[in-house]
């Protein structure tokens, strides 16, 4: 069973990734909530090469995008997650993954430059002054390998 440990908003640490089953996710709301965690959701369905990861990741920060750029080079994107991310009130935010499975089994090495970048994010994010965000990546997903959540952390 996966534990909310990894999400603590109460310890420092440096950028996490877990993995949960789909039937969790009411669950994982609800303790992130509880938490003042900031939340966002990516559907890995709607990803089928990197610019619609990109796209996708830029849709769930809500992040502003200037005139003349976008979420379509690695790079950019990771300046504008660190800006949206940033930019929010929350110290701990977590990005949600929705649908992993089909994201690993079908876009895995998309999944691991997305993590890439996630984590380049999350180390920057993490030590900006005056306002640092902890970043936190959850896989929510079917299969042996999300595994259900056990009871919240006191």
């Amino acid at each position: 069973m996966a534990s909310l440990d990894f999400l603590s908003a109460s310890n420092p640490g440096t950028f996490t990734v877990s993995c949960v089953k789909a039937t969790s996710l009411p669950r994982l709301r609800e303790w992130l909530a509880a938490q003042k965690f900031g939340c966002a959701c990516l559907d890995a369905i709607a990803i089928s090469d990197k610019a619609s990861l990109l796209g996708s990741l830029g849709d769930a920060l809500k992040a502003e995008v200037p005139e003349g750029s976008g979420w379509n080079h690695w790079d950019a994107a990771a300046d504008l997650a660190w800006q949206s991310l940033v930019g929010q009130r929350r110290s701990h935010f977590a990005l949600l993954i929705l649908n992993a499975d089909a994201f690993v089994r079908n876009h895995f090495p998309l999944l691991l430059q997305a993590l890439e970048l996630l984590i380049q994010v999350g180390a920057q994010t993490e030590r900006h002054k005056p306002h640092p965000v902890r970043l936190r990546v959850v896989l929510v997903g079917e299969g042996s390998q999300f595994p259900e959540l056990q009871d919240n952390p006191q």
